[in-house]
């Protein structure tokens, strides 16, 4: 079936000398893994760029659902992005999350919206806000229908700071770096209670070296 629809590039990994397979979050048909020949060739009409976490895309596709890979037939760039670093470290932090929280082929238009809302904002942005891996995580965890309460997270973790619960209050708190890092800690195990394990994402600690 070919199909049309605004996706969002998660993320992809070398396959051969020239091609590539990305994840990416469709809006029809949720996450779907496609493979793109000759993508890495000079000459390729496909530009690798438009696969970097958290692209906005405009795709048509052809929709297969017993395979593990799909067809991309056209591919173009739907919205620009912010192309500093700070930015790309907000966007892979973004991906890596969503890579390991989505489930392949559930599609759910309230979370895409979310992500291509966001994404976009994160676009805009001229500097990393200090608590944004911790805001982002508490909203995307409401999205996927366990939303982080403070009792729950002391269950988990028998001395969770005030701080956290003031988070969860109120976005805008200055926290010190030792205490992000506590409350992020705090999240992964609540997203592992969940069965969504973060545990091996690496983007945060690069995003709390620039702070």
């Amino acid at each position: 079936m070919i199909y049309q629809c605004r996706s969002i590039s998660l993320q992809y990994m070398k396959y051969s000398e020239s091609s590539i397979i990305v994840k990416i979050l469709t809006e029809k048909n949720g996450v779907q893994n496609f493979i793109i020949k000759g993508v890495r060739k000079r000459r390729s009409k496909n530009k690798l760029g438009l696969f970097e976490p958290l692209t906005l895309l405009e795709i048509t596709a052809n929709y297969r659902p017993k395979n593990n890979l799909q067809q991309l037939k056209e591919v173009s760039l739907a919205v620009a992005g912010n192309t500093t670093i700070e930015n790309k470290l907000l966007k892979i932090f973004i991906a890596e999350v969503l890579s390991k929280c989505l489930l392949e082929g559930k599609k759910d238009p309230e979370l895409f919206h979310f992500i291509w809302e966001l994404t976009i904002k994160t676009n805009l942005l001229t500097a990393i806000d200090k608590n944004f891996p911790l805001v982002f995580l508490i909203n995307l965890a409401e999205k996927l229908g366990f939303s982080a309460d403070y009792n729950d997270l002391s269950i988990i973790n028998n001395n969770s700071p005030e701080n956290l619960k003031i988070l969860l209050d109120n976005r805008n708190i200055q926290l010190s770096k030792e205490k992000r890092k506590q409350i992020l800690g705090y999240l992964f195990d609540y997203y592992a209670l969940h069965d969504h394990e973060l545990l091996n994402i690496k983007s945060h600690v690069v995003i709390e070296s620039l702070n």
